[in-house]
């Protein structure tokens, strides 16, 4: 090709791209040798330092000249959908090389769009409507998508019809609540689109009202799930869960935010016999008669999970609102459990001197006293290899900002020196590394 046309294929992707520039991405490290002059022989010289960089030793090249060997697109389908190759942000250029780079950079530009990670999420979201809409063969290329939810908003549900099924596969939806705005919807016909019908993985932040919209949102192809609730309402849940589930659904992230939904957990319970994960925050510390059902439910019914997250903080040991040691219960009967991360009160001692031989990963988050029942603990880590077990990492996540807790790793030495000990992989993660 020479300069002018490669000019004129430039000027077709800058318009092509234009509506990407405010949607925000994160990926890592270097270019990928982008930086040339402008001159009639460009596209050939970047051609060669891509080959450049994929030419074998000397010892092992055949005896051509390396430009009969041009990247094949497979190749570079593989070189640009490497975050540790290219940076995001470079892509759009990469496709500019020539007409060989274009499919494989737009493929890596749009497969995960993030609209909510700036001050300008609304229109962000509008520049991606207005590409998506005016250039029909990037549409399939997106995988995941995060965008924010407004009052009364049109223009998500005419994006959505805009994309063809089966190519979507992650949508987050942030439903942009504050007490004194409306509830905010999308009407039932949002969920009946083609392309939100065949979504892999749903999240929905302050976005479900009553059961009949929890019912709404679980589309048929589901595999992952997770919901989070504002933390008020929690009248309009009275009543119980009593509707179809998807059949492949495997994984259940729920966060309550101090509020106590029943239904949510008979979702649980209906969820049970497929569930391989369940995360949750509860609620644990929150003042109810609601703590003996729930306890005794994931007691239960999560004997049949591969992996259990018990997540939260600001624990009250003592007082009557507390859950109960239903962990001690759980144990006794799993047999495929491969990943726990406790709360406080949930578990006694009986917990580590009775762990799965499944168990892999056991996770902790200290609040600000030390782990419960702590020599229990450490007599387990000493004896791994004695009890068969599988445990291969313990993972401390320190959350304390402020106040009287823990906050260096030099709390825990006894804890890294055990799995030192015994050949156990240690992970102190600090509230500063969030």
């Amino acid at each position: 090709m020479d300069s002018s046309g490669l000019l004129l294929h430039e000027e077709q992707l800058k318009e092509c791209m234009s509506g990407i520039q405010k949607v925000s991405f994160s990926y890592k490290r270097a270019e990928l040798a982008l930086d040339h002059g402008d001159n009639s022989g460009r596209q050939h010289e970047h051609m060669a330092v891509a080959h450049h960089l994929s030419e074998p030793e000397p010892h092992k090249m055949a005896p051509c000249a390396p430009r009969s060997f041009p990247l094949s697109q497979d190749i570079l389908y593989q070189i640009l959908d490497n975050p540790d190759i290219l940076q995001k942000g470079h892509l759009a250029s990469a496709a500019l090389v020539s007409r060989i780079w274009t499919a494989p950079a737009q493929s890596a530009l749009y497969r995960e769009v993030d609209c909510t990670s700036t001050y300008e999420s609304r229109t962000s979201f509008d520049s991606l409507y207005d590409t998506m809409n005016a250039y029909p063969h990037l549409r399939p290329l997106l995988r995941s998508l995060c965008t924010p939810v407004y009052s009364n908003d049109e223009k998500v549900q005419q994006f959505m019809r805009l994309l063809p099924p089966h190519c979507l596969r992650q949508l987050l939806l942030d439903f942009q609540f504050n007490i004194d705005y409306p509830r905010v919807y999308l009407p039932l016909s949002f969920w009946q689109i083609p392309a939100v019908q065949t979504l892999s993985s749903l999240t929905v932040w302050y976005g479900i009202h009553n059961v009949q919209e929890l019912a709404t949102i679980l589309v048929p192809t589901l595999v992952h799930l997770t919901l989070v609730f504002p933390g008020v309402e929690k009248d309009a849940f009275d009543g119980h869960y009593n509707y179809p589930i998807p059949p492949n659904l495997r994984h259940l992230t729920v966060e309550f935010s101090h509020t106590w939904i029943r239904p949510i957990y008979d979702l649980f319970i209906a969820l049970s016999p497929q569930l391989e994960s369940f995360t949750t925050d509860g609620p644990w510390y929150v003042n109810g008669d609601f703590h003996q059902w729930r306890d005794a439910a994931i007691a239960r019914y999560g004997r049949g999970l591969k992996k259990l997250l018990l997540l939260g903080q600001d624990s009250e040991r003592g007082r009557p609102w507390c859950p109960s040691p239903f962990l001690d219960e759980l144990i006794k009967h799993t047999t495929r459990l491969e990943h726990l991360h406790v709360v406080e009160c949930t578990y006694t001692g009986f917990l580590f001197k009775n762990l799965p031989p499944s168990l892999q990963v056991l996770e902790f988050t200290p609040d600000n006293h030390a782990i419960p029942f702590e020599e229990d603990l450490l007599d387990c880590l000493l004896h791994v290899k004695e009890r068969k077990l599988s445990l291969s990492r313990i993972c401390l996540h320190n959350d304390m900002c402020d106040g009287d807790g823990p906050r260096g790793e030099e709390e825990f030495a006894r804890i890294a020196d055990a799995c030192a000990a015994s050949g156990i992989e240690y992970i102190y993660d600090p509230y500063e590394s969030w």
